[in-house]
């Protein structure tokens, strides 16, 4: 397993807890088997999937840095990993010099002043439900009816789900992920398959905590809002979309777990 997925090879401890947690050996096999399909981004994998949306940007779509605003699709208070990428993307490689520090907008909020651009990109690392990245979508849209400014809005991630990306790209001119992701199970395993690996992984879960850092266990059964996903990437924080049972860190009976992820 380490071969695949060499990063591992530094959670050893973490692995062995996780493997022991399996009381059924159906239930190490399928921890086993996702672990082996995991989609685990390390430094110049990320760099890579950044390359991707600026080839999107400036190949695919034919864009200049006259032509667009790129934005980090956070509008809140807190933290997002949408602003690591859109800083990364100023360390692309762009084909024009045209491109500068003003092109990449922080945040959705600065985003509706760059309405004078004939195309907005917004950028984010996942695209989970596409909840999120819809609702995001709708507010800036919103927010540029009373500008008079109508301009073509794309989307661009580093990986998303297969119904997530669906689900979003009803609602822009198009979007692009650099990894399309699908179901850990249900699209991995034939008909006859699926139902009892899902009814062993809720099994696993009978034994998480019933709240943790973020929130009741229940909302994140077999990831939010059951995405099933199978995505995280080195030195990042794992989005909540991934199996509760590779990131939650409390036990039924209070005690911490030593993950193998962390989702804060």
């Amino acid at each position: 397993m380490t071969e695949k997925q060499p990063w591992l090879k530094e959670k050893q401890v973490q692995l062995s807890e996780l493997i022991d947690e399996c009381t059924q050996h159906e239930q190490q096999l399928l921890i086993c088997e996702l672990l082996q399909r995991f989609t685990f981004l390390d430094g110049p994998g990320f760099q890579a999937a950044i390359q991707g949306i600026a080839d999107y940007i400036q190949n695919d779509l034919g864009l200049s840095a006259a032509d667009c605003s790129i934005a980090a699709s956070e509008n809140g208070r807190y933290a997002d990993s949408s602003q690591l990428v859109v800083y990364s993307l100023k360390t692309a490689n762009w084909k024009s010099y045209d491109w500068n520090t003003t092109s990449f907008v922080s945040s959705l909020s600065e985003l509706v002043g760059s309405a004078a651009k004939n195309t907005l990109i917004i950028v984010d690392e996942f695209i989970g439900t596409g909840e999120t990245a819809e609702k995001k979508v709708k507010w800036i849209r919103d927010q540029l009816s009373s500008t008079g400014a109508n301009p073509k809005i794309y989307i661009a991630v580093v990986a998303g789900m297969e119904d997530g990306i669906k689900r979003v790209s009803a609602g822009v001119d198009g979007i692009f992920s650099a990894h399309k992701l699908q179901k850990g199970i249900s699209d991995a395993y034939t008909e006859a398959e699926v139902q009892p690996n899902i009814d062993a992984m809720k099994a696993l879960e009978t034994t998480l905590g019933a709240e943790g850092r973020r929130g009741k266990i229940g909302k994140h059964s077999l990831g939010y809002k059951g995405s099933e996903s199978l995505y995280s990437r080195a030195n990042g924080n794992t989005p909540n979309n991934v199996f509760p049972i590779f990131w939650w860190e409390v036990r039924k009976d209070g005690s911490l777990r030593a993950t193998v992820l962390t989702c804060i």
